[in-house]
């Protein structure tokens, strides 16, 4: 795994430097689908927080993915989705508000669910790929670390999800 640090200029806290979002991209391995965020960027006056999730896994051929994206209402709420990756396109992002059980930590009570189904076997024919971008507000007062985390309700047979689970810093 290789790292890279978001450089946004997030306004100076106490210690006058900038809060930093860790960036952890997984290098691909062999039967195994990843899932990560590959972009993070607040805003200037720290009111939302935008997320590139990707996709890579060596083998471009699989048959689709079902995804959720977890997180903490009460530090975000999912303001918009854009730039969704449509091959094979299945159910479009979509919020979960009733409660979080699929990830199994109690760090996260919501998610974003969507899902890509190739019936040919050609999903996504070539990696890596954007997912999605994710707009979140920021809850008024909230600040800190906060997590983003993965899991899938379906994947390619015969391959492991890794989701990189992420931590995004807030003023």
């Amino acid at each position: 795994v290789y790292s890279l640090v978001d450089h946004t200029d997030y306004g100076e806290p106490a210690d006058g430097q900038p809060p930093q979002t860790e960036i952890n991209i997984p290098d691909v391995s062999e039967d195994t689908q990843h899932v990560y965020v590959s972009e993070s960027n607040l805003s200037e006056d720290g009111s939302q927080v935008e997320l590139t999730i990707s996709y890579n896994a060596a083998d471009t051929t699989l048959t689709g993915l079902g995804l959720h994206v977890h997180y903490d209402s009460s530090v975000l709420s999912l303001a918009n989705t854009s730039e969704v990756f449509q091959k094979d396109l299945f159910i479009q992002p979509n919020n979960n508000l009733e409660g979080d059980v699929v990830d199994g930590t109690e760090a996260t009570d919501s998610y974003v669910m969507m899902s890509w189904s190739s019936l040919f076997g050609a999903w996504p024919d070539a990696g890596p790929v954007d997912l999605v971008k994710l707009t979140f507000d920021v809850v008024p007062g909230a600040g800190g670390p906060t997590p983003i985390d993965f899991s899938v309700s379906s994947n390619a047979a015969g391959n492991e999800f890794d989701g990189q689970s992420q931590i995004i810093e807030l003023p």
